[in-house]
């Protein structure tokens, strides 16, 4: 299910279309919650896939989602793929291969990128910045010379939120565009002392791309696809637009009174470790293997299990939400379930929030992912599920957000 950034440029903002949520769902999607609690379920007993689709298909009329691809994993295998709807205004079908952009769900590329190398002993987490990009910086001298790589990981660097739009107002495809775009903050002020607050921007990860490129001695998309598409036979993901659009990308949409209408996003290479990253969910289910399964996907380790454990660890409270924050990942309790997920903070409340969950207890997963979305949808196919898949109620609960 894809969201878009709901934007009025008057404010700075813009939409960002085509963007993946994925949604691994926890234990409590097969079997009622109580159930687990007393031990009388198992996470992957008979899943119910057709009541499942049904639920999709009627969200997708309810809040006029053009097309749709669906997946489901559970432990090492995929035991569900459909698509829904159509990919572009010539009713091309979506299938499970057609290539969407990943918009924040990019992030947690990014930051396995950064602890393959510091795995590697090629970066200190806790290493400032200005050791792999010596001439970073930020309006305050002494801010710029404390902010480390963990920082960036972790949004506790004090960089605003409104940082992050800039490069959406842009279709900067040049060599430099991601070096470029880190330079554009040496001019702002922070928000918050260095490691003292939590605030979500996508421009730390932006930094972070950089610091992958610098150190790797190659650009920041060949070493995702080196070490991250290829290995995880995610065959059919691409780290540019051009490529995947070869490929099929799907259009993306935004609202016009409440119904989508094509629209073509700005696309900077500047923000490509943020936000655009372009993958399938058939390619992203092999993604949710690894996660799922401590870093392996089939024969492969992209990650050691100590390095996908230390991903997870909470860090950082998101402010005064019982929500926790760390190195690309939200973690949070659904349903009485430990679950971890990738958020997406739009400054718009009608813009999806609930990007990435999954569940440690039952290794379940689901990843579904459309041309367009409202925020209690995504919430809704999660927690809304739930109590429809298991309770087979007639009445359809909403989970506005």
């Amino acid at each position: 299910m894809m969201f878009t950034k709901l934007a009025d440029t008057t404010k700075s903002t813009i939409f960002s279309v085509l963007a993946l949520i994925m949604a691994l769902v926890a234990a409590c999607l097969i079997a009622p919650a109580s159930a687990f609690a007393q031990g009388k379920a198992s996470p992957a007993a008979d899943p119910d896939f057709a009541a499942i689709d049904a639920y999709i298909q009627e969200e997708m009329r309810d809040v006029h989602i053009p097309g749709l691809a669906l997946g489901i994993v559970h432990g090492d295998e995929v035991v569900h793929l459909k698509s829904f709807g159509e990919a572009d205004p010539s009713g091309r079908a979506v299938t499970p291969q057609t290539p969407f952009i990943l918009a924040s769900s990019s992030k947690s590329f990014t930051a396995l990128a950064i602890m393959q190398l510091s795995e590697k002993e090629k970066v200190d987490l806790d290493a400032p910045v200005q050791r792999y990009v010596p001439w970073f910086r930020v309006a305050d001298k002494a801010a710029s010379n404390r902010i480390t790589v963990r920082n960036l990981l972790n949004h506790t660097s004090g960089l605003p939120e409104d940082t992050a739009f800039k490069p959406m107002l842009s279709n900067d495809m040049s060599g430099d565009a991601l070096e470029e775009r880190v330079r554009t903050l040496s001019d702002v002020q922070l928000n918050h002392r260095v490691g003292t607050a939590f605030e979500y921007t996508d421009a730390n990860y932006d930094v972070l791309g950089l610091i992958v490129q610098k150190v790797a001695g190659q650009s920041y998309e060949s070493y995702v696809q080196e070490h991250i598409f290829t290995p995880l036979d995610m065959t059919h993901s691409f780290t540019n637009q051009t490529a995947a659009q070869h490929h099929g990308l799907a259009t993306g949409y935004r609202s016009w009174f409440s119904f989508p209408r094509p629209f073509e996003a700005p696309y900077s290479r500047g923000a490509t470790p943020s936000s655009y990253l372009i993958s399938n969910t058939q390619d992203m289910t092999h993604y949710l293997i690894a996660q799922l399964n401590a870093g392996r996907y089939a024969d492969t380790s992209v990650l050691s299990p100590e390095g996908v454990a230390a991903m997870r660890r909470p860090a950082v409270r998101e402010g005064d939400k019982d929500e926790f924050y760390g190195m690309g990942w939200e973690a949070r309790s659904l349903g009485g379930v430990p679950v971890v997920r990738l958020p997406d903070p739009t400054p718009c409340p009608s813009a999806t929030r609930k990007l990435l969950t999954a569940c440690y207890k039952s290794r379940v997963a689901l990843v579904a992912w459309g041309s367009r979305l409202y925020s209690r949808y995504s919430i809704g196919a999660i927690a809304a599920a739930r109590i429809s898949f298991h309770t087979r109620s007639p009445h359809r609960p909403r989970y506005p957000v």
